[in-house]
């Protein structure tokens, strides 16, 4: 379980010196104890099995902001920037989505970050959708991105599978910014079967860096 690896983790946060981390597809309960992070402040996903999980060092400014819709997030807005993680699963309350209700679904989402989101802003997660393949989703996305001024900064392979016997990779965790200069890495965290990624923000504000490590279970 996502306890397992904890320690891994934490190894991780203080050698990237990083300030936000975004944890998706930790699935705990609300019965679950989630220990923190040393000197961070954790927040859940506030729903009966939490699928997404931000730490934020202690120290930053922040409030939480929440969607009321039913796509698994967790959002902060700090005195400078909004922060926001999601996993764009392929379910609703245990019903598998169709592929246009969960369009849908994604791009209500994209309306309501739109209305809540400062003019510097972080979009980060799993979007389960690959941005080295042509698709309709893939360019809906894109079409929101280029409208409201967002850059999409992954520009490598974040999972890595077995498809009959062969090696396959995809793009699936996406990165859209917004009013700063950044620096987007990937690295291989080791514990899960995505990879990790990190978007250092080179302007002086409170979020300097932040990681999506998928698949902690």
């Amino acid at each position: 379980g996502f306890m397992n690896k904890f320690d891994q983790i934490e190894i991780m946060l203080r050698e990237e010196k990083v300030d936000i981390i975004i944890l998706s597809e930790i699935d705990i309960t609300e019965l679950e104890y989630l220990k923190n992070f040393e000197g961070f402040n954790m927040i859940l996903q506030n729903c009966e099995k939490r699928r997404i999980v931000m730490g934020i060092k202690k120290g930053i400014d922040h409030e939480v902001i929440a969607y009321p819709g039913n796509l698994p997030h967790v959002a902060v807005q700090t005195n400078q920037m909004t922060v926001c993680g999601i996993y764009n699963d392929f379910t609703a309350n245990k019903v598998r989505l169709t592929k246009s209700e969960r369009q849908g679904r994604l791009q209500s989402f994209l309306l309501w970050f739109d209305s809540v989101a400062k003019k510097k802003s972080l979009l980060i997660g799993d979007f389960n959708i690959n941005w080295d393949n042509k698709s309709a989703e893939k360019e809906a996305l894109q079409n929101w991105a280029l409208e409201n001024d967002f850059k999409q900064t992954v520009t490598e392979p974040t999972r890595s599978y077995l498809h009959h016997d062969k090696e396959k990779s995809s793009l699936i965790d996406l990165s859209f910014i917004r009013g700063c200069e950044e620096n987007t890495k990937v690295i291989d965290p080791v514990i899960s079967d995505h990879k990790a990624v990190i978007v250092s923000l080179s302007r002086p504000i409170p979020v300097t860096q932040t990681k999506l490590i998928k698949k902690v279970n």
